[in-house]
């Protein structure tokens, strides 16, 4: 009874972000597949992206960001909403903390600090609660990262950084790793190479090599493949994600 009650909720929740991504046009991709790019929603502009991993599992990842000017942004992640393929059923997590909570509600905001033309430092945070029907089981959650832009053109761009994120949203293993990605324009703003990675032998201790496929200028798609960092239980996957921008 309390799992359809809850599956329902969720169902709510998709249905308006799928109303919303349908309805707003939005300015740039911010992520590779998991790793933050430091691009910077324009002021008064909004951002939008889906993710989905499919495996055994479907697993969705929404964003919603909106420009604030001067280097800031801020916005909603929704996280970690899992769909069992197998018996048909949206999959909670509120209480074992060996795996990352689901779903979540996150607010993320963003500050990016220009150093020059070619380099950028950005810093940001994704920090909430997780969405469960019992009061006594919501948890903090909390993912907060710093990256090193370096684009020596407007072709490639490249980025490194640190992260931290506790058990909640990263399940058991290291709290702190490194985190790098590459984005290549071979024919710009029609198609990109992209990869990341991040460190470490927890949920997010993987790398996902891909491409960027820009249908128009306001739409593309990202295409790639999860594969497991080493020691780690983590799954290889199909990720799909699907971003609007404003021309």
């Amino acid at each position: 009874m309390l799992l359809n009650i809850a599956s329902k909720k969720i169902k709510k929740i998709l249905l308006i972000l799928s109303f919303f991504g349908l309805h707003f046009i939005m300015p740039a991709q911010q992520n590779f597949f998991n790793v933050n790019t430091s691009d910077i929603t324009d002021s008064a502009k909004l951002f939008f992206q889906e993710q989905l991993n499919f495996n055994s599992q479907t697993s969705s990842n929404t964003t919603f960001t909106w420009g604030l000017g001067h280097g800031f942004e801020i916005g909603f992640n929704v996280f970690g909403v899992n769909f069992d393929n197998h018996q048909k059923i949206f999959l909670i997590n509120d209480k074992d903390y060996t795996a990352p909570l689901g779903p979540i509600l996150l607010i993320n905001v963003q500050k990016v600090f220009h150093l020059n033309e070619h380099f950028k430092i950005g810093v940001g945070t994704q920090s909430g609660l997780n969405l469960t029907s019992y009061s006594k089981q919501i948890r903090p959650v909390t993912f907060d990262y710093a990256t090193f832009v370096y684009q020596p053109s407007h072709r490639l761009k490249l980025v490194t950084g640190a992260y931290y994120g506790n058990p909640y949203f990263l399940g058991s293993g290291n709290q702190l790793g490194a985190m790098a990605g590459f984005e290549w324009a071979v024919i710009e703003h029609h198609f990109h190479i992209q990869a990341d990675w991040l460190s470490g032998n927890n949920s997010m201790g993987i790398w996902v090599p891909g491409m960027v496929i820009y249908f128009t200028q306001n739409i593309s798609m990202s295409l790639g493949w999860q594969f497991p960092n080493p020691h780690t239980a983590n799954s290889q996957a199909f990720v799909f994600e699907f971003t609007f921008r404003k021309s």
